[in-house]
């Protein structure tokens, strides 16, 4: 059996349940997964400790910098290369740009070992990079042996920087479909969910300024706490609509998934993401969605015109008219809902990893 190293920066709960998945289904090769951190001061996920099996947490020092909408992690780790040389793996998978992938890049290449690089970015989070995280890229993705991509948006941008698409094997993001597939039987007649920060980065009050131009009732929750809070409320109550629009704070698990099948349908009004995995939660629980183009997963996750909308979210207008669409054509709602609860069923793990074999196969018997 070959040993397979994953490196990655903190335990986010989908890709713990992911990495469990793997490790649990493979017979060619045993994974150990190396996490920088146990956490970040931005996050509030509670992890299933009972799924991180052969895991190492290192120590780390965290340099936490100042972006256009929000903050960037950097992770320091300490003692990378000793956990790297006592297991002495014959694959390294390292994710993104930064220093625990070039360290374990370099170690790879020292050792003689296969290097795999994995990526969320795409064209779109990543044009506001430096010419310093240019070069990072470019080191990275000329020495590694294959690319595991997160979406069809990042495989362009890893070929943007010269990789063989021989080489790129595309594993959509995804969470564990189980958790939040609902086949709908009821519809609520105007509750609207929103699941996300409460950051300038993801969109609300754009969603805010759209629902003026709604011409009929709604409701609409939002899930999910962050710095933005205040300012956005400050904006309901000037918009006059504090009794259509609740602020639940931060959920998850069982009380989110309850949320899900409480609502008619899902909006996503973000102004950047590299994917949006809540679309995947919205699209198990059967919701339709509406949207933004910025989302980079979004040309993976929804059928434009029969799962939900992708609409310019600077178009206040153009939302609007969807909104009012999803508010009062039941028919469409109910196919809509359908078209997307069977499509989620796509981005299972058995479908997701299938990936992961095929850059490591690729790599060792080639």
């Amino acid at each position: 059996m070959q040993e397979v190293v994953i490196i990655t920066n903190i335990p986010a709960p989908y890709r713990v349940d992911l990495f469990h998945y793997i490790q649990k289904i493979s017979s060619n090769y045993h994974f150990t997964i190396i996490y920088t951190s146990d956490n970040e001061d931005n996050r509030k996920w509670t992890v299933d400790y009972k799924k991180i099996n052969d895991s190492i947490f290192l120590q780390a020092k965290i340099l936490k910098i100042k972006k256009r909408y929000d903050y960037k992690y950097i992770h320091f780790p300490s003692n990378l290369g000793k956990e790297l040389s006592k297991i002495n793996p014959d694959i390294v998978i390292a994710f993104e740009y930064n220093p625990a992938a070039l360290l374990s890049l370099n170690w790879s290449k020292k050792n003689n070992k296969k290097f795999v690089h994995l990526t969320d970015g795409t064209i779109n989070s990543e044009k506001n990079i430096n010419y310093i995280q240019k070069l990072c890229r470019k080191y990275i993705i000329k020495h590694a042996d294959a690319f595991l991509a997160s979406s069809t948006l990042s495989k362009e941008k890893i070929i943007s920087y010269g990789a063989d698409s021989s080489k790129i094997f595309v594993s959509l993001l995804t969470v564990d479909i189980n958790k939040y597939s609902f086949k709908r039987e009821m519809l609520e007649p105007k509750e609207i969910l929103y699941v996300g920060s409460l950051i300038q980065r993801k969109g609300l009050d754009l969603l805010f300024d759209a629902l003026r131009h709604v011409h009929h009732p709604f409701h609409l929750s939002v899930i999910g706490d962050g710095i933005e809070l205040d300012n956005l409320k400050k904006i309901v109550n000037t918009y006059n609509m504090s009794d259509s629009v609740t602020f639940y704070g931060f959920m998850e698990g069982k009380e989110l998934q309850e949320k899900y099948k409480k609502s008619r349908f899902f909006v996503l009004p973000t102004r950047e993401d590299c994917y949006g995995l809540v679309l995947l939660e919205a699209m198990c629980s059967s919701l339709p969605i509406i949207c933004s183009k910025n989302a980079d997963g979004a040309i993976d996750l929804i059928k434009h015109g029969f799962s939900g909308y992708i609409v310019d979210p600077n178009n206040s207008i153009k939302m609007a008219a969807y909104i009012d669409e999803l508010l009062i054509n039941t028919e469409l709602v109910k196919t809509m809902s359908r078209e997307s609860y069977e499509y989620s069923k796509e981005f299972s793990f058995d479908g997701v990893s299938k990936a992961y074999f095929e850059a490591l196969d690729y790599v060792y018997y080639r």
